[in-house]
């Protein structure tokens, strides 16, 4: 055993193996998040790693490799993939990272270490940075949910909520409330923690807990990402209703991110040439993600027959 790693006996837990849950879907770069994974401070025998393939069958030999468990769904449902990934971990704690993030060496650890310090949380979230931005979009648009630095909000009910690109869960809590709404294309990560925040369950940000996430790499991915986000928002608006009170929503983001960005693109007139660049292109993108946005509000309005926009 590696002493320089972390143990069961010096971190003083009473049990530490954690099943960290990635689903995947024809994506090449979770060789970069299994290698990243390969490199927690824990000892490697006190955490499990499942990939679930669904919708494509690719990495099975690489998986192999790695020595991680496997399993293969022809389903592509990234809700369905946690689920399997549920069922077949054998820890009381469930950690979700996605096919497009590399986590830092002290993820794991320092997630368990919050959790073990706060037993009243059921849910932790970590911090997402960019993963060596490239293109114009990446550099400057919009991270993941702002980077997870704090709580994230809807407003669809007023519960907080993390995203499975870094989030950790207590295994029991999750089959408390029958996992994820493989029915949800798009956010059964914010549903499933509407769910346990309904029944009372605490959910908190672990900041030093850092993820790196690839952004999508051009405007019209850019787009896209934001326009399908947008459409399953208002079917969580629908799911939710029930609680909310609200028989219509007036969401703003998208004016807003319009507004905004058309300030950025004006301000950038006055500044030197580097500062320049980056106002303008973060205003360009900002402006993006709001129409984005804004379609995609107007597409969900129609899917799910009401008034979200």
């Amino acid at each position: 055993m590696n002493m320089n790693k972390i143990t069961l006996e010096n971190i003083k837990l009473e049990r530490l193996l954690v099943s960290v849950i990635i689903p995947v879907r024809d994506d090449p770069r979770i060789e970069l998040l299994l290698k990243s994974l390969k490199k927690q401070t824990i000892d490697e025998n006190l955490y499990e790693t499942i990939v679930i393939e669904n919708g494509s069958s690719k990495f099975k030999e690489m998986c192999k490799e790695f020595n991680v468990i496997y399993f293969n769904d022809s389903w592509a449902n990234t809700a369905n993939a946690r689920n399997l990934g549920l069922q077949h971990s054998k820890s009381d704690f469930i950690l979700f990272t996605d096919s497009d993030c590399t986590v830092s060496d002290t993820w794991i650890e320092n997630l368990l270490k919050y959790i073990n310090n706060n037993p009243d949380i059921d849910v932790v979230g970590g911090s997402i940075e960019r993963f060596y931005p490239k293109t114009i979009v990446q550099k400057y648009g919009s991270n993941l949910v702002n980077g997870q630095k704090e709580l994230n909000y809807l407003p669809i009910l007023n519960l907080p909520y993390v995203v499975c690109a870094n989030a950790l869960f207590r295994r029991e809590s999750l089959l408390s409330i029958g996992g994820f709404d493989t029915s949800l294309i798009s956010g059964n990560d914010v549903d499933i923690c509407y769910k346990l925040g309904l029944i009372g369950k605490k959910i908190k940000i672990c900041q030093n807990a850092v993820v790196y996430h690839d952004n999508r790499s051009s405007f019209v991915k850019h787009f896209f990402r934001f326009y399908n986000y947008a459409i399953y928002q208002v079917g969580l608006f629908k799911k939710f209703r029930v609680h909310s009170e609200k028989k219509i929503l007036f969401n703003t983001y998208s004016y807003k991110c319009i507004y905004f960005g058309s300030i950025k693109i004006i301000q950038s007139i006055y500044f030197k040439k580097q500062k320049r660049a980056e106002y303008f292109w973060e205003g360009i993108l900002l402006i993006v993600e709001g129409l984005g946005v804004f379609f995609g509000d107007v597409a969900g309005s129609i899917k799910f027959k009401l008034i979200y926009l």
